[in-house]
């Protein structure tokens, strides 16, 4: 009698229990854990919601406190023209001077050089190039 190995499992009711409850034990395991991974997400969602709120709230606060500073500052008084943030140690140098040094400040030539040729304190000539640039910056 040749017996088949499908036909004992078909055949033996403790063999196919058991694998039924090794599958029944092996779907609740998986169950459970899922469950807790989607338990420690759901947490965790809760947190980030709380936070979001809490940084949500914190800058409405912010937003407002900056909006009455805004509010309370006066208008800055209008900014001088060119002519008038003329110091009164240049008031003498002429608008030719002051173009020559400008020139000779873009070739580069060094401060002590546009001074000499110019007759003019070294001091003066940065001044004059200083105002120059914030000139060119403002154009």
């Amino acid at each position: 009698m040749s017996v088949n190995v499908s036909s004992l499992l078909i055949l033996n009711p403790i063999i196919v229990n058991l694998a039924l409850g090794l599958y029944g034990l092996l779907f609740v395991c998986i169950f459970f854990y899922i469950h807790m991974k989607f338990r420690k997400a759901g947490h965790a969602m809760q947190k980030l919601a709380k936070d979001w709120a809490i940084a949500a709230s914190t800058h409405e606060k912010l937003l407002e406190t900056a909006r009455h500073r805004i509010m309370s500052l006066t208008l800055a008084p209008a900014v001088p023209t060119p002519s008038a943030a003329v110091p009164s140690a240049l008031t003498g140098v002429t608008g030719d001077t002051r173009s020559q040094v400008t020139a000779m400040g873009r070739r580069g030539i060094p401060v002590s050089e546009i001074a000499r040729s110019c007759g003019l304190p070294e001091g003066e000539i940065d001044v004059l190039l200083g105002m120059a640039r914030m000139q060119r910056m403002e154009a």
